[in-house]
C-alpha cells in the first residue's frame, strides 16, 4: 500500500451497481450506457491532520476522471487529490424520512 503526501488520499472506488433493465426497444449490441461524471469512493488512508477531516472507511464523491491509478510494487493504488473531493456521503439515521 503507498502512503498518500502532499494532499493526496488513498481511496478504493466503490463500483456502481449496473441493472440491466427491460427497455421496449433494442439497442446495438456495442451501446454502452454513459458514464457517470462521478464516482463515489471510500477513504482508505488520509493525512490525520488533512483540512477535510477524512477518517478511513468515510464514502466521498469526486469527478471521475480524477482518480489516479498507479500500479507500484504488484500493488494497484487509487489516490485523488483533497481538492477534488466534491461531497462526503453519510446515512442518515433510520425515520428521518
Amino acid at each position: 500500500m503507498i502512503e498518500p503526501v502532499n494532499r493526496y488520499i488513498l481511496v478504493e472506488p466503490i463500483e456502481e451497481e449496473i441493472q440491466d433493465e427491460q427497455k421496449g426497444f433494442l439497442l446495438p449490441d456495442d451501446y454502452k450506457q454513459p458514464a457517470n461524471p462521478h464516482k463515489v469512493c471510500e477513504v482508505v488512508l488520509a493525512n490525520p491532520t488533512n483540512p477535510l477531516g477524512l477518517s478511513p472507511g468515510e464514502r466521498i464523491v469526486v469527478e471521475s476522471h480524477m482518480v489516479q491509478e498507479i500500479r507500484a510494487e504488484g500493488e494497484t493504488n487509487y489516490l485523488v487529490q483533497e481538492n477534488y473531493v466534491i461531497g462526503v456521503l453519510f446515512n442518515e439515521p433510520a425515520g428521518n424520512e
